[in-house]
């Protein structure tokens, strides 16, 4: 007597799986930022190593031997490192000679108008002093560093919160404040889309940096 044999049929797709959106977004984007780290570290890396050797005063050894092997002095001098502080040190008085070192442009129509000033001149000071607080001068003055080193210097504007504790009536109350903070980067830490110098027009860019696990 013959049993009865119960065929099942694999109807299994890959093509049915769910797609991970998140996932394959990370995933493009990875790709265009790995090509383009590459691109960058080819053409510049190099020379950017070169650049902050001789601003250093770095002797750089077996290889520069090579390169010139009738020079055979290991003094470095610091012409170049006086040079270019130098610079940097003019650029920021320039810019940040005057306590006002930004101001709110006015016309002619607001600027007769007392109450109007006198509540321009308010926001103004406020967005100094919290300038002031946040350290953008100091962003500025290594973003004006690394352009008198590398060629380019360059701002990060990144907003972020922070954590604030205040003593009311007797009592501890925790709050967060939202503040906007400018980040110098390195060249190293900067990818960009190599296939044109604007950023407007560029595809896009990456911030690759260390941060402390929290």
């Amino acid at each position: 007597m013959a049993e009865d044999s119960i065929v099942v049929e694999d109807s299994y797709d890959p093509e049915d799986e769910p797609v991970d959106s998140g996932g394959a977004l990370v995933s493009w984007i990875m790709d265009k930022v790995d090509t383009w780290r590459t691109h960058r570290d080819t053409q510049h890396a190099e020379r950017w190593d070169e650049y902050y050797k001789i601003w250093r005063g770095l002797w750089a050894g077996d290889d520069a031997k090579k390169k010139n092997s009738a020079n055979r002095s290991k003094i470095v001098a610091p012409a170049t490192m006086q040079a270019v502080d130098a610079t940097v040190a003019e650029i920021e008085e320039a810019v940040f000679g005057r306590e006002t070192w930004i101001d709110i442009e006015e016309d002619y129509q607001e600027g007769m108008d007392r109450e109007q000033r006198s509540q321009m001149i308010a926001m103004r000071d406020s967005l100094l002093e919290r300038m002031n607080r946040d350290g953008v001068p100091t962003a500025c003055a290594k973003a004006f560093l690394n352009a008198a080193i590398y060629g380019t210097g360059i701002g990060k504007v990144n907003t972020a919160k922070r954590v604030l504790k205040d003593m009311v009536n007797g009592k501890e109350q925790v709050r967060e404040e939202p503040y906007v903070e400018l980040i110098s980067l390195e060249p190293y830490e900067f990818i960009p889309d190599p296939t044109t110098d604007s950023i407007d027009e560029m595809l896009g860019m990456a911030h690759e940096t260390l941060v402390p696990y929290l």
